[in-house]
């Protein structure tokens, strides 16, 4: 015990010291902060090595050291065992066990995902991939490309995978399936898959939410490209273009259905559907009584977005007061809603209408584009308008005939007599004559609305070719798109492969297209059940400048 007193009090002294001496205020070290994320310095197995003797673990070195991900997945091997690897975090490396020893004559990959940081939350510029083989060479096959949002940005950390193509033919559930192949995106949205081998692979990019490496389609985004990756095949694989979508199984249901004062039904779905469809087909809406004496079609909808909305308004007529069920199609695809109570009274409206939307609107536009045309949020009682209820003008006080005639019971096409080119027009509304059929007038006072129709003069043209390279679709119609720089209007073009001419105004365009295989204009992104390939899309590498009265020539646009 003596001994270990004195060993104490000798120990002491010194601590006290050292104490002392940290007490001192100083400077933190300098230098500047470390900005740069952690980088690759080997591997074991190395990287491209061949021949490699049985194992069932693989270790990568970094640069400097690094912290296990909180959630996802970080470490990634292709092609991907049945039973997944278990992932040993050590300071400065990463080792992945596999549940079996390696495959003869099998190239292995394995890549470290955006998700892998230093210390200082640095992560990797961009996933990295190390590849060895148990055979005598390693295998060549490479796929690549980008991934960006409706917005056409990049979009950064998405799940990039290769199934093979009889995954989407059995019943087991693709969340519960692995990938064969997978690598990430990095922050430009940019990803590679290389050392594959000679197969067709089922390419799916998407946003693992859960996050588990497995996709889910209900529920997660996801991008597809626009042809299967067979490696060996003559079809460019390493420059795809993606964009991100969203397939939601899940039907809408309505929430609430009600038949309001002003005549109208007004539907709140669950979530938002595509308009389009019932702005088409507005009997699409079908009313039937309790006692199913009545029948009913909706003759107009309010909405004509091209955006999903979630709540509706549509015009079924007049109903006697009672009970009434009701069925919507919203999709020829899906099985329509219903719902089962809606209540018919006879209550006072009390509530004036009002013009919902006015077309055109204040962005310039061809002549051959305009048509004026006014929606109104109810019907209104067509015996109160007169010959001087709409007077249209060519500014600044030109008198232009209009013939006015009814779309639907809520739109309102009003025929100008003439209208040219670079003229500035203005309709003027007297609005007490216009009042909805309870006799609520829309205003008191006159109102006014005005457009103006593009300048020949103004406008410049681009003229060039379009070639669709791709094995089925070299006849297939394409939709180009010119989209104005600085907050200008776009202008879409649908030609067929070959010469085009546009002509538009002066400015800065940025021009895509895509080959619109099925001809309904737009950009169709895929289907995963069953999987269907999306249409091809290209990009102009440069911004094109249009001068008025002048020609820009020599554009080409390929679709390969």
């Amino acid at each position: 015990m003596s001994t270990l007193i004195r060993n104490s009090l000798i120990v002491l002294p010194t601590l006290l010291v050292l104490t002392l001496g940290c007490a001192e205020v100083v400077a933190p070290p300098g230098g500047e902060i470390d900005k740069t994320g952690p980088y690759l310095v080997g591997s074991e197995p190395p990287s491209g090595a061949v021949n490699v003797a049985p194992g069932d673990r693989i270790t990568l070195y970094f640069s400097e050291s690094i912290q296990k991900p909180t959630t996802g997945e970080a470490m990634f091997i292709s092609p991907r065992p049945a039973v997944d690897p278990r992932i040993k975090w050590g300071r400065d490396r990463v080792t992945v066990i596999l549940p079996d020893s390696f495959a003869p004559d099998q190239t292995y990959t394995v890549s470290a995902g955006v998700a892998v940081k230093d210390l200082r939350g640095n992560q990797l510029d961009s996933t990295l991939t190390v590849a060895f083989s148990t055979g005598p060479v390693l295998a060549e096959g490479r796929t690549g490309g980008m991934v960006v949002d409706r917005a056409g940005k990049p979009v950064n950390g998405l799940m990039v995978a290769l199934y093979q193509p009889m995954v989407f033919g059995i019943d087991r559930p693709l969340d519960s399936t692995a990938a064969r192949y997978v690598t990430q995106t990095n922050a430009e949205g940019s990803f590679s898959i290389g050392y594959l081998p000679k197969e067709t692979f089922h390419l799916v990019a998407f946003n693992d939410r859960v996050p588990n490496g497995r996709f889910n389609p209900g529920r997660e985004p996801f991008a597809l490209p626009d042809r299967y990756i067979t490696i060996g095949g003559e079809a460019p694989l390493e420059e795809l273009m993606l964009t991100l979508k969203e397939q939601d199984t899940v039907p809408p249901e309505i929430l609430s259905a009600a038949y309001a004062p002003d005549r109208m039904l007004r539907l709140r779905l669950s979530k938002p559907i595509d308009p389009q469809p019932l702005f088409k087909n507005p009997r699409w809406c079908l009313l039937t009584s309790a006692d199913s004496a009545l029948v009913r079609a909706a003759e107009a909808v309010l909405e004509s977005s091209d955006e999903p909305l979630a709540v509706l308004n549509f015009y079924p007529g007049e109903l006697p007061a009672g009970d009434y069920s009701l069925l919507l199609t919203y999709d020829e695809a899906r099985a329509p809603l219903a719902f089962e109570t809606i209540k018919a009274t006879a209550l006072k409206d009390e509530n004036p209408p009002q013009l919902a939307r006015f077309f055109p609107d204040d962005i310039p536009r061809f002549v051959n584009e305009i048509e004026i045309e006014l929606t109104f949020t109810e019907p209104l009682d067509t015996t109160l308008i007169t010959a001087e209820t709409f007077l249209f003008w060519k500014q600044p006080d030109v008198p232009v005939g209009l013939t006015p005639s009814w779309r639907d019971p809520l739109r309102l096409l009003l025929n100008p007599d003439t209208l040219e080119a670079g003229g500035r027009y203005r309709l003027d509304i007297t609005e007490f004559e216009l009042a909805d059929r309870a006799g609520n007038r829309l205003g008191d006072s006159l109102g006014t609305r005005s457009f103006h129709v593009i300048d020949t003069d103004s406008l410049g043209s681009i003229a060039g070719a379009t070639v669709v390279a791709i094995e089925g679709k070299g006849s297939d119609p394409i939709v180009l798109k010119f989209e104005g720089i600085g907050g200008k209007r776009s202008f879409d073009l649908a030609t067929m492969p070959g010469d085009f001419r546009v002509e538009l105004p002066a400015g800065k365009y940025l021009l895509s297209g895509f080959v619109d295989s099925n001809g309904d204009g737009k950009k169709g992104n895929g289907s995963v059940t069953p999987y269907m390939l999306a249409e091809t899309m290209a990009v102009f590498p440069d911004t094109i400048a249009v001068r008025a009265r002048f020609e820009t020539a020599g554009i080409q646009v390929e679709f390969r």
